[in-house]
């Protein structure tokens, strides 16, 4: 290979000169190579001369903080190359321990570059490809700080890859009111990537071929339009150009300002050999490192995922069924939760940031105690009895989210519950593209769903719809005229695709509107509900991106505005999810904020239900993501009716189990 590459350099430089991608390129090979072979000598040599090709700039091997400042600021031939050339000289000392500051400079210039090369014009893979390169070096970062001196920086540089798009997103409004834009550019901003977004979404769908052709062209012209608009704004609006081109950081002090009395921030950051931990309160910082295998880490989530997913209680094991269970939730608190708890006191509630496939399962059904002898699943030592618990994707969203003023819509509620006996007239076949006239074909009725809102429609102010009236452009005419939006229906998961992903609403054979609302159409909704429920399926659930977080139709409200969510993480129960809602509302009826309501929800559940319909994977699936703060929702006649278990035991012993499922592979 050394021969090759040698022989590839000489011949790139005599076609093309030194200052060349392939040039550089070939350098980089040679550097992997002479690490690989411990001459090391050899290798800094061919770093020394990547860099002053790449940049310009002589900068000899000596990291030094020079160094370090001067390479940030330079201009690269090739970013990618320079972050592999970072990549090779990190690798090259991090084994040295006296090396610690030359590894932390050599990281500095490595984020610096990402950071300062990103674009919201980005199409996602390029943005996520980015993300996840960044994730990597605050992992490398994460590694050389003290932990006990630097747990502020160490935060810091985990929340620079937390849920970046999405800050971003949410960001925006802000940008465009401190930078002086005017609305005209503004609006053309946001029909620039609502356009980029549409078509990238569409070529993902099975479409004739000539269409997917005619879609390409136009979006090679929109990436032409996209470029003069940025360069437009690097010339006309420098200050919002900068502030939209600014570092997303957030400090430990921020969030300690928010914070309430006997609250707790948990963000965790998921390495190769390590998980971190950092636990802020009002007066304390701390970061703590877990040593986990990341495969075994992923193995533990995965097996507790399926315990709680599959309803499988027909078992002839039942004792090895519940150790099974009871073993892998102790270990996920003894690991993940006791290293910085067991010393604090008076915390009640916890806010949970969590990272990677994490964020599939709710810490809720954690077990504080072990008890090696079969027990109720109604008398375990759950964590959901210890403390509330809200989530959210960064630290930098709990802020945005928390700091939401109160939005329209005077406590009402819009209420829709989907039935999917409803055929597709014939005659409107054409206008639906094949996959989703299959779709439509596989959705089961959920009868529980709509008793759910008709319970809602009994009890509270606000608009309630059914059947055909249960369609795709209603809730896109009317859903940012309410507090609450409440969604009971099939939620339909595209784990291939995410920006697929759509809620299925009933078929009306509208003729623009196909009824199932997708991610990526989520997304460019404005809404202006303080809370948004999706009584469905594994509408919290997704694949994990590196830097943006789980890829599911909840993120894809909060970038449509929402500031707290309620979603499921798997495929849940019909009948004890319409009676865990009524709970829910109850509680917020009486004044509770979202994370108390929802707490108190699951343990009455659990209170009121015996044998295996005790089962965490019937209360545990809804968790509440964003602002937890109370909101006001408005009674109807408030004396009139009654809420209590009646409708939810009817349910439960009459009807069995009815899952709102349905999992989509493939585009």
């Amino acid at each position: 290979a050394e021969q090759h590459y040698l022989k590839a350099l000489e011949l790139s430089e005599s076609w093309g000169g030194r200052y060349n991608i392939y040039y550089l390129k070939y350098l980089n090979f040679l550097i992997n190579i002479y690490s690989k072979m411990g001459k090391d000598n050899k290798a800094w040599y061919y770093v020394d001369q990547a860099i002053t090709i790449n940049t310009g700039l002589k900068m000899g091997t000596e990291i030094t903080e020079i160094w370090r400042d001067s390479l940030q600021l330079a201009d690269c031939i090739s970013v990618k190359e320079m972050l592999l050339t970072m990549n090779y000289c990190y690798h090259l000392l991090v084994s040295d321990s006296t090396q610690k500051k030359e590894c932390r400079r050599i990281t500095e210039v490595a984020l610096y570059h990402l950071d300062r090369n990103r674009s919201d014009f980005l199409g996602d893979e390029d943005n996520l490809r980015r993300l996840e390169e960044s994730h990597k070096w605050t992992g490398y970062q994460l590694g050389l700080l003290d932990q006990r001196k630097e747990a502020d920086l160490a935060f810091m540089a985990a929340e620079r890859n937390k849920s970046v798009l999405l800050l971003q997103a949410v960001s925006t409004t802000k940008n465009y009111s401190f930078g002086d834009l005017p609305d005209s550019v503004a609006m053309q901003e946001r029909f620039l990537k609502e356009e980029y977004s549409g078509l990238s979404a569409a070529l993902l769908e099975d479409r004739p071929e000539e269409e997917k052709k005619q879609m390409t062209a136009a979006l090679t012209e929109l990436n032409v339009e996209i470029n003069r608009f940025r360069l437009m704004l690097e010339e006309d609006y420098p200050k919002y150009n900068k502030l939209k081109q600014a570092s997303i950081s957030v400090e430990p002090k921020e969030v300690q300002q928010l914070l309430e009395d006997k609250m707790a921030l948990l963000e965790y950051v998921v390495g190769d050999s390590s998980t971190y931990i950092f636990y802020i309160d009002q007066e304390n910082v701390e970061l703590k490192e877990v040593k986990i295998n990341f495969d075994t880490l992923t193995q533990k989530i995965r097996k507790l995922y399926q315990q709680l997913s599959n309803y499988n209680f027909t078992s002839t094991t039942p004792e090895k069924d519940y150790w099974e269970y009871a073993s892998t939730a102790y270990w996920f608190y003894q690991k993940l939760l006791l290293p910085v708890l067991e010393d604090k006191e008076g915390i009640e509630h916890l806010v949970i940031i969590p990272d990677g496939e994490l964020g599939h399962l709710p810490f809720e059904v954690f077990l504080t105690q072990l008890d090696s002898t079969r027990k109720y699943y109604n008398k375990l030592d759950y964590l959901l009895k210890k403390y509330k618990i809200s989530y959210n994707y960064s630290a930098g969203l709990w802020i945005e989210n928390y700091k939401v003023e109160e939005k329209i819509g005077n406590g009402e509620i819009l209420g829709i519950a989907a039935n999917y006996k409803i055929t597709l007239d014939s005659s409107k076949k054409h206008n639906r593209l094949p996959a989703h006239v299959r779709l439509r074909e596989l959705l089961r009725p959920l009868p529980a769903a709509r008793r759910e809102v008709e319970t809602l429609q009994k009890k509270f102010q606000g608009d309630f719809f059914f059947d055909k009236s249960a369609s795709e452009r209603l809730f896109k005419e009317k859903a940012a005229q309410y507090s609450v939006l409440h969604l009971a229906m099939h939620g339909l998961l595209n784990t291939q695709q995410p920006i697929l992903s759509s809620m299925a609403f009933s078929e009306d054979s509208d003729s623009l509107e196909n009824n199932f609302l997708q991610a990526h159409e989520i997304s460019k909704m404005k809404l202006n509900a303080q809370l948004i429920v999706l009584s469905a399926c594994e509408t919290g659930y997704g694949r994990f991106e590196k830097g943006n977080g789980i890829a599911s139709l909840a993120r894809a409200f909060m970038y449509a505005g929402a500031p707290s969510t309620v979603v499921s993480l798997w495929a849940v129960n019909d009948n004890s999810t319409a009676l865990v809602m009524e709970y829910f509302y109850e509680g917020l009826a009486s004044g509770l904020d979202k994370a108390t309501a929802l707490q108190q929800a699951k343990l009455k559940y659990i209170e009121s239900t015996e044998k295996h319909n005790a089962h965490p994977s019937f209360w545990s699936p809804f968790v509440q993501i964003g602002n937890h703060q109370p909101i006001k929702i408005t009674n109807k006649n408030s004396g009139e009716y009654t809420w209590g278990i009646g409708l939810g035991a009817l349910l439960l012993l009459g009807t069995g189990l009815g899952v709102r499922k349905m999992r989509k592979k493939e585009a």
